[in-house]
């Protein structure tokens, strides 16, 4: 019997043609396992996939107040069409006049559709497994780009380019950058070899070339890419380096798509977009807050055999529990692996420009071009050297993302999401489709989290700002305690815990369908104290004598057993606990004097003898 081959799928990208407005693909990232076990990185294109989707049966449209979270299959009709035609499918099977510019989000509003959330390539990727069950997993091959520009005549062009990946480098400079015409790139790579000592440690190939301008820089560095096929391919603060990377390309007449598709994907369905992440989030005062860097999740699409990420919002938010002083790749590569970027020492033009500032890299780029050369590519490899130790992108990347969509990585509902499609159509339901507008009637009755900490009772908010030192003296404000306090606070923490609503609704099981009611009032009581028992009411019995006692004005606990031993002529438990605690307390006196005693008849036992030894 003949073995046949298995296939592993590692990421997918959809694309729609160019050509018509019917066709479209999912081209996936996948390996060839031969039965010796041998991989072979592929580029397969797959057009116009079916995807499943159901619409509720007319006579169970019952429910126009609200949607259901899921739905029995033997309520639900089925049907199948490309991700293309979704929208018109959906528009078809809901009676409506099919508008072709209809935004899916807005036909979900319906709620009776169902089972359209999921990513188009997390399917392929599911039907992918079912085809190859029993394949093992393995680490995905992780190489490194970055880019530098020209910061001596402030035109912040394009000057170098670098890449790494397993043991070949490649490392692209403008020509024109290179004011030394007597250099090559020959002279160039012995530099950087006698310099970089993780050349020789990792026994890496090194290509130098010069190219005519930014663009060929980066199309010499993406074709090699092309040509060793990484999964995963990272650029340290990619916001800084993909808007510049396609902007060099646009303004020399190159269309990023077709320079960023693999060369075996046809022309009409090559595809390229940046898609800028979430700079700053809506704190609960109504105020925008910027997001560093690292804390932000941006994605660029394109269907190639390897796929874009940033390694520092990788190492982010796999550790959101604890912050570091800086996320920067010298301070992060340093702590990983012992080493960050490259900085020469005893240049004589480096006296007065300090490391890492904008006069370091003029001079650096005015002076020492080869040295800047060097120092490019170790910004490249120290990345990937990090990863082999820390597993982040090779191992966790694709385990935590469940099957999802690298993009949606950062987020845990989105990645719940695609979890719960599988679920219940292992359950013989269906999962029901996000709309545009989610709100229901009475959700305008939920408490709101606003100004919560204003609610506290005065004596609970403990004032601990930074002292301040008395006009008066130091000393006489510590000997009167006087110290007076300031509105500086440190050591503060702000944790935002994106994974709490979710992992509450599992602990809790809380859904609409395991509600029984939910409280939108309680007469008697203001605002505050409504959202206060309302947040009590979420723990149920943990604090329901709390709250009959405070909002019912029932008798406290010890109250109530006061009554009960009254009543069966027993001795009052909290009169016989003071007493105990009483003895307890006169107990433990009596042994403290004692010993005491014993301590200081010990010591006169101990000077009499030094006095008899003296004398």
């Amino acid at each position: 019997m003949e073995v046949k081959d298995k296939f592993a799928f590692i990421h997918g990208c959809y694309t729609q043609s160019r050509n018509n407005d019917v066709d479209d693909a999912v081209v996936v990232k996948r390996y060839r396992i031969k039965p010796d076990g041998t991989r072979i990185p592929e580029v397969r294109v797959h057009t116009n996939v079916k995807r499943e989707f159901w619409i509720t049966k007319p006579a169970y449209r019952k429910h126009d107040d609200g949607k259901l979270e899921y739905e029995y299959r033997n309520r639900v009709d089925s049907y199948h069409t490309t991700q293309r035609l979704l929208t018109r499918e959906i528009q078809k099977k809901l009676g409506m006049m099919v508008n072709p510019k209809a935004q899916l989000r807005q036909l979900c509003n319906s709620p009776y559709v169902y089972g359209v959330d999921k990513d188009i390539t997390c399917i392929v990727n599911d039907l992918y497994k079912k085809q190859c069950p029993d394949v093992d997993p393995f680490d995905l091959s992780v190489g490194c780009m970055d880019t530098e520009t020209n910061v001596v005549d402030g035109s912040n062009d394009l000057i170098i380019m670098s890449f790494y990946h397993e043991n070949k480098a490649v490392v692209a400079i403008h020509a024109d950058w290179v004011k030394d015409k007597r250099e090559s790139p020959e002279s160039y790579k012995e530099f950087i070899n006698e310099v970089v000592p993780e050349v020789k440690e990792l026994n890496i190939d090194v290509e130098v070339v010069f190219k005519e301008s930014p663009a060929e820089c980066i199309i010499h560095v993406i074709n090699r890419a092309h040509e060793w096929k990484p999964d995963i391919v990272g650029f340290w603060n990619i916001n800084f380096d993909m808007p510049l990377i396609e902007k060099a390309l646009r303004n020399e007449g190159h269309d990023p798509a077709d320079i960023f598709s693999d060369p075996n994907v046809p022309k009409e369905f090559r595809y390229y977009h940046y898609k800028e992440g979430q700079t700053s989030k809506l704190t609960d005062s109504g105020k925008y807050m910027p997001l560093s860097p690292s804390q932000q999740w941006h994605s660029v699409l394109t269907p190639a055999s390897f796929y874009f990420i940033d390694p520092s919002s990788t190492y982010r938010c796999l550790r959101r529990q604890k912050s570091e002083a800086s996320y920067g790749l010298d301070y992060i590569t340093k702590k990983e692996v012992g080493s960050g970027k490259l900085k020469p020492k005893g240049l004589e033009m480096l006296k007065n420009a300090p490391e890492g500032t904008l006069k370091w890299h003029i001079v650096m780029q005015k002076y020492y071009p080869k040295w800047y050369a060097a120092y490019a590519l170790v910004d490249v490899i120290q990345p990937v050297r990090m990863d082999r130790k820390t597993g982040d992108i090779a191992k966790k990347l694709p385990t935590l993302s469940m099957g999802s969509h690298f993009k949606d990585f950062n987020s845990n509902p989105r990645r719940l999401c695609d979890q719960l499609h599988e679920f219940f159509l292992s359950k013989g339901a269906v999962v029901g489709s996000t709309g545009a507008e989610m709100e229901s009637p009475l959700d305008k009755n939920i408490p709101a989290s606003k100004d919560w900490i204003v609610t506290l009772e005065a004596p609970i908010i403990e004032d601990f700002g930074i002292r301040l030192l008395d006009p008066n003296g130091f000393h006489k404000a510590a000997a009167n305690k006087g110290f007076k306090r300031s509105k500086l606070f440190y050591h503060n923490a702000d944790l935002d815990i994106v994974s709490t609503y979710p992992i509450l609704g599992m602990v809790f099981n809380i859904a609409r369908e395991t509600a029984l009611f939910e409280t939108c009032k309680i007469e008697g009581l203001g605002y505050h104290e409504y959202r206060e028992f309302g947040v009590n009411l979420t723990a149920g019995e943990a604090n329901s004598l709390v709250i009959g006692e405070e909002v019912f004005g029932l008798k406290s606990l010890e109250e109530q057993l006061e009554d009960f031993e009254r009543c069966h002529g027993l001795e009052s438990t909290a009169r016989r606990l003071e007493d105990e605690w009483k003895q307890e307390r006169a107990e433990k006196k009596a042994l403290a004097r004692e010993k005491a005693e014993r301590s200081s008849r010990l010591l006169q036992e101990i000077n009499a003898t030094k006095e008899l030894e003296v004398a």
